[in-house]
């Protein structure tokens, strides 16, 4: 019955990792040989955005800058060094009234001395 041959058949199931430093690699009984081929010189790793923030404008609305159809057009990764986000510290992303009370010499500054550093 060739309906049924398909019961007669066995399979192995054998995972095989190749990388940069292991191009080559074989099953246990070598049934089976793979290869890595190609250029290997061009690989590089993911790049890594744990130390980022994607910024995306939003608001006013009907500034240049914010795009309801695409919003990420003019999105930024800014690093997050340049941010406080508790808004107590002078000259960083996300500063508050509270980093203004709290800088030394307040009416001696002059205006915006505490809002460098900001986004546009």
């Amino acid at each position: 019955d060739p309906a049924a041959s398909w019961q007669k058949v066995s399979y192995n199931e054998e995972t095989l990792r190749l990388n940069h430093q292991q191009p080559l690699a074989a099953t246990a009984d070598r049934a089976l040989e793979v290869q890595l081929v190609g250029d290997l010189a061009s690989a590089t790793a993911p790049y890594s955005f744990e130390s980022k923030y994607l910024v995306v404008p939003s608001r006013p609305v009907g500034n240049a800058r914010v795009d309801t159809e695409v919003p990420l057009r003019y999105a930024m990764l800014v690093d997050k060094s340049l941010f406080d986000l508790s808004g107590l510290t002078c000259n960083k992303i996300g500063v508050s009234f509270s980093a203004f009370k709290r800088q030394a010499q307040q009416c001696g500054q002059p205006a915006g001395s505490c809002l460098k550093q900001q986004l546009d």
